[in-house]
């Protein structure tokens, strides 16, 4: 199994909170989520992100489940002695792992990162869209840049952060790592896949809320013409709606993340870089 990786940031002036790796038989996503309040971390979100994703990476053989919880666990422990991991909104983020071996390819998904396993097949948890659904439309309908959209959307976060992790709720990765028992697990044989594919949120876009392809055509897409295809085209569609008018959004454009997994082989053990 080889793999090709893209990603964005949603804006030349902020880091991107996305990050991606792959290496010895593990493909990993982190999206991180954006505060917009007070974290009480000295790190920020894209550095919880980095990390995240490579402590998830380097989690030895463990399923994917656990590589999540170990990398979470990993994490935490680098920043409890500088940061107040306790505070409500402590950097978090979505992650989306696959592992191969023996002829499969296993999976955890926790929050709203899209595994693309086939044209119908799309494990993603959007439990985190009904968090604060009313505030996030509210925001969404003020001007862009105004002071009122700026506020709406602390009270969009601070409403969403008060359902983060906790029944009923949503799910993510934070500082506790019994979030993990929460991921969406499962596994294919690799004889039954062509192309896999993980997408943040903003690369998700090409299919919702922007329709321009259905997720059998982002596979294509990504088979054909590779992962920087894909955010090109969600990066147009972002122009071309400057003022998110035609597709009300939070975010006019967001970090974006694809990674592209294939050439795959069930007598394959490995998961490398081109």
């Amino acid at each position: 199994m080889r793999v090709r990786i893209a990603t964005l940031p949603g804006s030349a002036d902020r880091p991107n909170e996305d990050h991606a790796v792959a290496d010895a038989g593990t493909a990993v996503v982190v999206d991180g989520l954006t505060a917009r309040t007070e974290t009480h971390c000295v790190h920020g979100v894209a550095w919880f992100a980095a990390q995240l994703a490579r402590d998830v990476r380097d989690a030895g053989d463990a399923a994917p489940r656990e590589a999540l919880r170990a990398g979470i666990a990993r994490t935490a422990a680098r920043h409890s002695g500088t940061c107040d991991l306790g505070a409500p909104a402590t950097p978090c983020a979505a992650v989306g792992v696959v592992r191969v071996g023996g002829g499969l390819l296993r999976y955890a998904v926790l929050g709203d990162v899209s595994l693309v396993l086939g044209d119908e097949h799309v494990v993603s948890d959007q439990r985190v869209a009904e968090a604060a659904r009313a505030q996030r439309a509210a925001a969404a309908r003020l001007p862009l840049g105004s002071d009122a959209r700026a506020a709406a959307l602390v009270s969009m976060k601070r409403a969403e952060i008060a359902q983060r992790n906790r029944p009923g709720g949503y799910w993510t990765a934070a500082a506790d790592h019994a979030a993990a028992d929460h991921a969406l697990t499962g596994e294919v044989p690799l004889r039954d896949l062509t192309h896999v594919a993980l997408l943040s949120d903003g690369a998700a876009r090409a299919v919702d809320p922007f329709g321009l392809t259905g997720w059998a055509g982002v596979l294509a897409l990504l088979a054909s013409d590779g992962p920087d295809a894909l955010l090109a085209r969600v990066r147009a569609a972002e122009r071309a709606d400057a003022d998110a008018t035609r597709w009300p959004r939070t975010k006019v454009s967001d970090d974006a993340t694809a990674v592209l997994c294939h050439d795959l082989d069930p007598r394959e053990d490995a998961c490398a870089s081109p």
